[in-house]
């Protein structure tokens, strides 16, 4: 899954006051030969649109709503104003992610405790978790992870993501685009390519 994209050196330049719309692309248009070129010409203030930060977010709370047939994961924001997300997940999924969270012990590793001492032994760690877009209204996530053969960004469930993390020795930061709380239905991860 691609990471977080910036604003394209392709997209059009875009004037911030009205009096400079006309010299936005000047240096572009077509110039009289006969005439000299305009050296004097004040320089044009472009306004770049830059995606909004990531917010911080921590697991607030795992519950289950019976009769429901899943578990309901809130995630809430470090600073103000404390948005909420709430994310419907699987039931195995919830039990994994609440004993990770919860800190409860196992008499036999489980299999995100198998898979974070498997990391930790080959010295990969994770630096962070990031919920990038949603698609029919599933929550799209990737996990970074730094290893002795460099960084790789891997798309993942959000559940997993988020299990693993919190199984790491110092948790991993929990990334949300900002967009998933104001939009509803679909949101397309940053720089990703159409579904």
């Amino acid at each position: 899954m691609p990471s977080e994209g910036t604003a394209s050196d392709t997209e059009p330049q875009q004037a911030s006051d009205p009096a400079d719309l006309a010299t936005v692309g000047a240096a572009d248009a077509p110039t009289d030969e006969n005439q000299p070129a305009e050296a004097d010409a004040a320089p044009v203030e472009v306004q770049e649109s830059r995606p909004d930060p990531l917010a911080v977010m921590l697991v607030f709370d795992i519950t289950v709503e019976l009769p429901t047939p899943h578990a309901l994961l809130t995630l809430r924001e470090v600073d103000a104003p404390h948005r909420l997300l709430v994310i419907p997940i699987g039931q195995p999924e919830g039990t994994a992610l609440a004993l990770a969270w919860r800190g409860v012990p196992t008499l036999r590793p489980v299999t995100h405790e198998l898979f974070s001492d498997v990391l930790t032994r080959l010295g990969a760690t994770i630096d962070a978790v990031r919920l990038t877009g949603r698609h029919a209204g599933v929550v799209l996530a990737e996990i970074e992870i730094s290893s002795p053969r460099g960084r790789e960004v891997v798309s993942a469930r959000p559940t997993d993501c988020l299990t693993l993390a919190i199984r790491q020795g110092v948790p991993a930061p929990i990334l949300v685009d900002p967009r998933l709380f104001d939009v509803e239905g679909d949101v397309e991860p940053r720089g990703a390519v159409s579904f």
